[in-house]
């Protein structure tokens, strides 16, 4: 199915739920049905594959990513404007569930690649987790502690910058959540989302096209959408939306192009779109605080080159290393 008519299909969903919430609101077994089509899905994808063989698996994709931001600060008439090309190579080892290796390595697109990078790698090694960033610059490899020593920045920036930092940092469950979040429109493992409980809300219509929607329970403010095709029972796109006290996103993320991998049938081209705002954020700068604004929009699409499924790693594929 095309990204239009997936557009399509969101655009018209807000109608076709109108018309089943009347219904919906009175229907008990809308988690039941929300486990029917997820088992439908589960078959679909799984053609010459059984989950429970699976014991670990090999993900290798690379993308492109453009995003604009507009950050307007307290006191400037001018809007400062941003836009950041990359592309993005990244490697995923599993093995079920507990040991888990991410290597994601970015390059600005206007710069040399091969003196131009930021590598960020993360082990988890049942309760052992290390984390790792390194930013390299014109073949240089930039540290972060002699920026925060530098004589020439204030003292509060410093402060600021750390906090950023440590903010940054993964820790080992936030780690494992969201590697096992990525693949979970992949796999569709029901174990991984034990916490969660989807519920049924209706469908999306675009001419002859229909998708089931369900949605993941919540009272946290936060809504998390999946559009599963009538017919075929394959994930077309998932929705989140977030909202907080001044920051709010919306991430729209759309699957197509479904390939055969190892017996598994798999959306081999994911696009995404992530719009998000953040108002009157106070910060330092020039020694005077002052606040800003800032609206974002990135646009990615990433191509799975490889999906193998029980691959025998090295030894060393999950040694933990020592944090950065």
């Amino acid at each position: 199915m095309s990204k239009k008519i997936m557009r399509i299909l969101f655009l018209v969903c807000l109608i076709s739920l109108t018309v089943n919430s009347q219904t919906l609101d009175k229907d008990s077994s809308r988690s039941d049905k929300a486990k029917t089509i997820l088992r439908l899905a589960q078959e679909a994808i799984y053609q010459n594959a059984k989950m429970g063989t699976i014991k670990t698996i090999q993900v290798k994709s690379s993308g492109t990513s453009v995003m604009d931001s507009t950050n307007r600060i307290e006191g400037e008439s001018q809007p400062r404007l941003s836009s950041v090309k990359q592309t993005i190579d990244e490697n995923i080892l599993l093995e079920f569930d507990d040991k888990i290796s991410r290597t994601t390595t970015s390059f600005s697109a206007n710069k040399n690649p091969i003196e131009n990078f930021t590598k960020i790698e993360g082990v988890l090694n049942g309760d052992k987790f290390s984390f790792k960033t390194d930013l390299i610059s014109d073949g240089k490899r930039i540290d972060m502690n002699a920026i925060f020593n530098s004589p020439f920045m204030s003292e509060s920036m410093k402060k600021q910058m750390k906090e950023a930092q440590e903010k940054a940092k993964p820790t080992k469950e936030s780690f494992q959540k969201s590697v096992l979040t990525e693949l979970f429109p992949i796999l569709l493992n029901m174990n991984w989302m034990k916490d969660k409980k989807f519920i049924y809300i209706g469908k999306a219509e675009a001419g002859e096209k229909r998708a089931d929607i369900l949605e993941i329970e919540t009272d946290t403010g936060r809504q998390t959408r999946y559009f599963f095709d009538e017919k075929t029972h394959l994930l077309l796109m998932i929705t989140d939306e977030i909202s907080k006290d001044e920051k709010s996103s919306k991430t729209t993320t759309y699957f197509d192009d479904y390939q055969l991998f190892d017996g598994l049938l798999v959306a081999k081209k994911v696009n995404r779109e992530i719009e998000s705002s953040l108002e009157n954020m106070e910060l330092e700068v020039m020694g005077k605080k002052r606040k800003m604004s800032s609206k974002s929009k990135m646009v990615s699409e990433t191509l799975i080159k490889e999906f193998n499924i029980n691959p025998t790693f090295k030894p060393d594929a999950f040694t933990v290393k020592e944090s950065q």
